[in-house]
């Protein structure tokens, strides 16, 4: 979802910033001894919560999301194995609360059901990002946790193993290396995906589904009004391109950056991935290079000429000023026939989804790689551990096993449009955008890198980025590569 931060929220218009809409699969069975069925105020008490989809019912609050029947206990997997009795309640902690993501959440619970009958699966949130966060990280510090949570891959949820020191001795979270082991997680999911998730070698994670941000969204219109074939697949590419497009009227390239983000996007992931290779990439940013490498002056010589192309030309953006748009609004530039193109995660989809009328994939719009970055994907991706202390961590157990099978994954990951992380997904019901995205993802030359989010600390994230807005508007190389030297040592130390 996903940067969490002010502002931002990576799935702000998707599912971070979803209202509260607790989703309820299946019918609600009385509290097991010693839980109950209260007002769902966020204690340590198990709760039913108030009703959503199915019609179940519970107690007066608004806090227990994902409500399944119990009954029965036991059951073989869907291979015909024999799995773990258990029962009673697993509360989850995610922000799978709206849209497609609930219905995707209620799928997931309906296979993990349909084997654990004797389970109740309730998901305490709220309704705000910020809100629901400050919940969350209340109830871990004071030693009450969920079975489960949803995180962010990388510090998002390796800050609750390391606990702000370099070692994992304070952990509150169980390592997950034996039921990776038994599940075979390591050749379902990438190393990189993998390595996101671990500290000093043990993994605490598994990854539920897999954003790429190094994606390219074009009009179709755009493109056959310039008479462009074929997205632009390198920068010299999507230069000619751009010439093109701006010969018939069109931005270029559309750019919101009422939030730095979406610069450190375009600069990172595309043009340094692009001059620089995605190896230097990710050395760069673990504070393995320098900011006085040739490849970055190059990197930010080349965004200085992107920007060029895009609505931080005086002559483009009257009526489309950058520092006044958000992200969904550079994509609405696209969508309304300004612009041709925007840099963006593959969220995007969704969004363009959602417009009234609504834009349909490889008739609309395209969708390809960054220009330059094809055969790399620049990740995010959510995931769900295990804490220390889980009161029914058997159950929690079983259901990190469904959250990891292919099976599930696509079950969750088609009503959002996103992927699953897991490489032995059958996806031949995604529709042919998704599908391609997949084959990139899957494929034996295809390399994975972290965003920044996984790989730094949020404040040095933050500077990264905000010294971009200046960058943008006085495309100063100099005094941006003093910027990054006077925060370098923080990517060092990390």
């Amino acid at each position: 979802m996903t940067k969490l931060r002010e502002g931002r929220a990576r799935w702000a218009a998707l599912w971070l910033a979803a209202l509260v809409a607790p989703l309820a699969c299946g019918a609600q069975a009385a509290p097991s001894a010693g839980e109950t069925g209260g007002d769902g105020a966020g204690g340590s008490d198990r709760t039913g919560g108030t009703g959503g989809v199915g019609g179940s019912t519970g107690g007066s609050g608004g806090l227990g999301g994902v409500d399944a029947a119990t009954g029965g206990s036991g059951g073989t997997g869907g291979d015909g194995s024999s799995v773990e009795q258990v029962t009673g309640i697993v509360e989850i902690f995610s922000f799978l609360l709206d849209g497609g993501d609930a219905q995707g959440l209620k799928a997931v619970v309906d296979l993990f059901t349909a084997v654990h009958p004797g389970i109740r699966i309730v998901d305490t949130a709220q309704g705000q990002a910020d809100v629901a966060l400050a919940l969350l990280e209340t109830r871990l510090n004071a030693g009450n946790p969920p079975d489960s949570f949803q995180a962010l891959a990388g510090r998002d949820l390796l800050r609750w193993v390391t606990r702000g020191t370099t070692s994992d001795a304070q952990s509150i979270m169980e390592p997950l290396d034996s039921l990776a082991g038994d599940q075979a997680w390591a050749s379902a999911f990438s190393t990189g995906v993998l390595g996101s998730l671990a500290f000093n070698g043990h993994l605490y994670g598994v990854p539920v589904d897999i954003e790429r941000d190094n994606t390219l969204y074009y009009s179709k219109k755009a493109f056959a009004d310039a008479q462009i074939t074929d997205p632009p697949r390198t920068l010299d590419e999507f230069y000619a391109a751009g010439d093109k497009l701006k010969a018939k009227g069109y931005i270029p390239l559309a750019i919101g950056s009422a939030e730095s983000w979406p610069l450190g996007m375009i600069a990172w992931y595309d043009v340094m991935v692009a001059v620089a290779g995605p190896q230097y990439y990710e050395a760069f940013f673990r504070g393995r290079q320098s900011p006085g490498d040739p490849q970055v002056r190059a990197t930010l010589e080349a965004f200085k000429k992107v920007l060029s192309y895009s609505n931080y030309d005086p002559m483009l953006r009257v009526d489309a000023n950058p520092p006044e748009l958000l992200w969904d609004q550079a994509v609405d530039l696209v969508y309304g026939g300004k612009a041709a193109m925007t840099i963006m995660g593959d969220w995007t989809k969704q969004y363009l989804g959602q417009k009234a009328p609504a834009w349909t994939p490889d008739v609309d719009f395209g969708e390809a790689a960054a220009p330059g970055t094809s055969g790399t994907f620049v990740f995010a991706s959510n995931a769900f551990g295990l804490p220390r202390g889980a009161i029914n961590r058997s159950g929690a157990i079983e259901l990190l096993k469904t959250f990891g099978s292919a099976q599930a994954q696509v079950a969750l990951n088609a009503p959002r449009r996103e992927l699953p992380a897991n490489r032995n997904a059958d996806v031949s019901e995604l529709d042919a955008m998704s599908r391609k995205r997949f084959a990139d993802m899957t494929a034996a030359s295809a390399v994975a890198v972290p965003i920044l989010e996984i790989l730094l600390p949020a404040d040095a994230v933050n500077t990264v980025e905000d010294s971009l807005l200046t960058f943008a508007e006085d495309g100063d190389v100099d005094t941006e590569i003093q910027a990054l030297q006077a925060v370098y040592p923080a990517f060092q130390q990390h």
